[in-house]
């Protein structure tokens, strides 16, 4: 379903491009993937962020997501890795026709399939990668507590999908 949304304004593009600009400058190996066209829409609700891989190339932007530069990039940087997983799915589905739907996220959320644990998975790699590159992924980086979550995050993912059998059948 498409939440409710409205354009940005021009203070909220300005702050998306220099936010992009500012990632690019962290990975320039992800030049190309930053110049796939991505449609952006404020979100009229409390959520963060969010995309939908049935709505390509969209992403939703709540208020809080403009709260600080360093939240804006992380949030950029995770909806981004939807979209980029959402394009492979155009050429092959990450769920297979009967997987699971009860999976849980290691955040708790429950009732997930194949597919949307791995867009948890590539949600937790990109970030750590970032973050790494941002700050040369020292333990004493600004960073680091975030980066240390999301790397746990990115393990639990993975067992998930290793105990449903996922990595050997794709």
């Amino acid at each position: 379903h498409r939440p409710q949304t409205r354009a940005p304004t021009p203070a909220h593009a300005e702050k998306i491009d220099a936010a992009l600009i500012h990632v690019l400058s962290v990975k320039p190996e992800w030049e190309h993937l930053l110049a796939i066209p991505v449609e952006f829409r404020l979100l009229l609700d409390e959520q963060v962020s969010s995309t939908n891989p049935l709505l390509p190339q969209l992403i939703y932007l709540g208020e809080r997501a403009f709260a600080r530069r360093v939240v804006l990039h992380e949030v950029l940087v995770h909806e981004l890795s939807h979209v980029w997983c959402g394009l492979l799915c155009e050429i092959t589905d990450f769920q297979r026709c009967g997987g699971p739907v009860d999976l849980v996220l290691p955040s708790g959320t429950r009732g997930k399939n194949t597919r949307q644990v791995v867009f948890a998975a590539t949600f937790a790699a990109t970030v750590v990668s970032y973050y790494a590159a941002a700050r040369g992924g020292a333990s004493t980086s600004p960073h680091a507590a975030r980066m240390a979550y999301c790397l746990s995050y990115l393990r639990k993912t993975l067992v998930t999908l290793e105990e449903e059998g996922t990595p050997n059948d794709m």
